[in-house]
């Protein structure tokens, strides 16, 4: 809760701090929004169910490769992060080419195991 003090001062210097807010973040935009891209990257998860869709956060899931390639074909594309059922902080980053082979190759992840064998990848981390 703000104290009577706080809230006289914020009216009476109500146009200064504004200013001195808008030009603070004209000023580290750039910052800002590569650091909002890396957490969401991290701590997100967007699903969609249907014609439904929700974000699950805090997470911490496997971090975002530096070198931006697809875990599976070794291609430097955007990538999206799969994961086993229900456990959101153990997957790996994959191109969206992949990720939608991989998952016409099976419904489940019991069947990709024996496509493709990346268990032993996701336990090391």
């Amino acid at each position: 809760m703000a104290s009577e003090y706080q809230k006289e001062y914020y009216r009476k210097n109500r146009e200064h701090i504004l200013q001195s807010a808008k030009e603070y973040y004209q000023k580290h935009k750039e910052e800002r929004i590569l650091y909002s891209r890396n957490y969401k990257r991290k701590h997100w998860l967007h699903q969609q169910v249907g014609d439904n869709s929700f974000i699950i956060r805090g997470l911490n899931k496997t971090p975002y490769p530096k070198d931006r390639l697809c875990f599976i074909c070794s291609k430097p594309k955007k990538l999206t992060y799969h994961h086993k059922d229900k456990e959101f902080n153990n997957g790996i980053w994959i191109c969206i080419a992949c990720h939608r082979a991989l998952h016409l190759i099976a419904r489940n992840w019991q069947i990709a195991k024996r496509y493709l064998p990346l268990d032993p990848y996701l336990n090391n981390s």
